[in-house]
């Protein structure tokens, strides 16, 4: 129970289009905690990649779709040490959602990665390249 509640994010991997409501709410949460603390990045990553990997073992599957702490470590590193805005926020969740469903080429390729670390891994990924293209905005504009 423990374990499900914290790879489902107290059951918000339930939620109709389970990824995108995780998304949301934590860019709530973000943008409340005006920002992102670097000890809530190792404390996501550490509970994301115990849970899941004792949840793909149980459940004996290998990337539900119900398992959405990897989205909120995705938008965790997608905001760390960006300059908030509303619209940056927008267009940081944007980014993210369309990389993370799309998986282009290399995040494609670190999905595989086995149990838990390839659930993670696209995601840190995907919130690595909105991060960059929001610092590459902050920087030009």
């Amino acid at each position: 129970m423990l374990i499900a509640g914290i790879c489902t994010c107290l059951g918000v991997g339930f939620f109709p289009a389970p990824g995108t409501c995780a998304s949301v709410l934590t860019c709530l949460v973000i943008w409340l905690c005006e920002g992102v603390h670097p000890l809530a990045l190792l404390l996501t990553l550490l509970l994301g990649l115990w849970s899941t990997q004792h949840y793909l073992k149980q459940t004996k599957t290998k990337d539900p779709s119900c398992v959405v702490i990897d989205e909120v470590m995705g938008m965790l590193v997608t905001f760390l040490g960006v300059t908030l805005s509303w619209q940056k926020m927008l267009i940081g969740l944007c980014l993210f959602r369309v990389l993370d469903i799309t998986k282009p080429w290399l995040i494609k390729r670190v999905e595989r990665l086995p149990g838990a670390y390839g659930v993670m891994a696209d995601d840190i990924l995907a919130g690595m390249c909105s991060m960059f293209f929001l610092q590459i905005g902050d920087y030009y504009v």
